[in-house]
């Protein structure tokens, strides 16, 4: 079992958490591959990855747990799981996930986090800290919500859309980020035949043998330094 790493409202319909606010995660063998791709992040290198998916993958439960992982190695981790959540206050959602990230770091980042009033002010923080060389990973889920041009999510106005998106370009232009969409995710196959300055990611269902076998002593001993 796992802490979901997000203080807002939790997206019901793709995770089950205890009373603990956790989640059960028996792991892909994927899930390597998504580590060593953040690990060798870098802001004057490749800073951005796009993960698409299949159906039945469990990559929302991939990217909650290598959040755990990152959290624990002192990685500055900002988790958006559900852009669609996101549209309907982009404001306290990215503030949310701020305050975790930063949480027991300094009670200067803290106070200008509580503080904020608005999206402008965020982006401001974000800047700030690329100039003290402090990088951020976004891992972003669920962003196909925020794509104006995509039909299965139309119960926000486009220009919403619009705004979630510019507001998260600008806030990670200084940073990294790791975003993934749903399996009908459209546009994310036109994307591949135009340049959008994102290494690409694929992610195919099930769980292999060895990683049935392996997953669960991996995880205890994750579990474990979680705890610790």
């Amino acid at each position: 079992m796992l802490p979901f790493m997000f203080v807002g409202a939790i997206p019901s319909d793709r995770f089950v958490l205890d009373k603990k606010g956790r989640f059960e995660y028996y792991g892909r063998e994927k899930f390597r591959d998504l580590y060593e791709a953040v690990k060798s992040m870098r802001f004057q290198g490749t800073r951005k990855y796009f993960l698409h998916r299949t159906h039945s993958a469990g990559k929302s439960y991939i990217l909650a747990a290598l959040t755990c992982l990152l959290f624990v190695e002192g990685v500055k981790i900002v988790y958006l799981p559900d852009c669609p959540e996101m549209l309907c206050d982009s404001f306290r959602y990215l503030q949310s996930a701020l305050c975790l990230t930063f949480t027991g770091t300094g009670q200067h980042y803290e106070q200008s986090l509580s503080s904020a009033e608005s999206t402008e002010d965020l982006i401001s923080f974000c800047g700030a800290r690329s100039t003290e060389s402090i990088r951020l990973v976004f891992i972003i889920d669920q962003i196909n919500a925020l794509d104006p041009k995509d039909e299965k999510s139309d119960r926000f106005p486009l220009d919403i859309k619009r705004s979630v998106r510019a507001l998260l370009d600008t806030a990670i232009s200084s940073h990294m980020k790791l975003s993934s969409s749903s399996g009908n995710y459209l546009h994310a196959l036109h994307d591949i035949y135009r340049q959008t300055g994102e290494e690409r990611l694929s992610l195919y269902g099930g769980l292999t043998e060895v990683h049935i076998i392996l997953c669960p002593f991996h995880m205890k001993l994750f579990t474990q330094e979680m705890a610790m």
